[in-house]
């Protein structure tokens, strides 16, 4: 079972990624595709364990060759306010940057219940649709 979007790495998409909610972005180049997905909580239950792990939200960003490969992707995290830390990059005071920033953060940052929602995502990108993963 792929445990990171790493695994995914070099892996064909089968289906249109904006059939599962991704939006496509806008790229300078004609050989890169960029989606886009946004991930809130779904209830309260998960809205509190997103805020343990100081989100509001999570973005995620899938880079795909234009002969739909995944070559990268990036997340995100919006930090939720009176989140426990501060995303903010080191040595920028957070009350300088604007509400709602979103800042880089690494896959073990996130919080579980997004993690296997990504997984699933990138799963059905992969498996037309099925969203096993594995």
């Amino acid at each position: 079972m792929k445990q990171s979007p790493e695994d995914f790495l070099g892996s064909m998409v089968a289906v249109d990624p904006e059939s599962l909610g991704l939006t496509s972005l806008k790229s300078i180049h004609d050989e890169c595709r960029v989606y886009w997905l946004r991930i809130e909580p779904r209830n309260l239950t998960e809205g509190g364990i997103f805020h343990s792990y100081g989100a509001a939200a999570y973005e995620f960003f899938l880079f795909c060759s234009a002969g739909r490969q995944i070559t990268g992707f990036k997340h995100r995290i919006q930090q939720s306010p009176g989140a426990p830390r501060s995303f903010a990059p080191p040595g920028i005071p957070a009350w300088l940057l604007p509400a709602g920033a979103a800042y880089e953060v690494g896959w073990h940052e996130i919080a579980p219940e997004c993690r296997y929602r990504i997984l699933d995502v990138l799963g059905a990108l992969i498996d037309g649709g099925s969203g096993s993963g594995s």
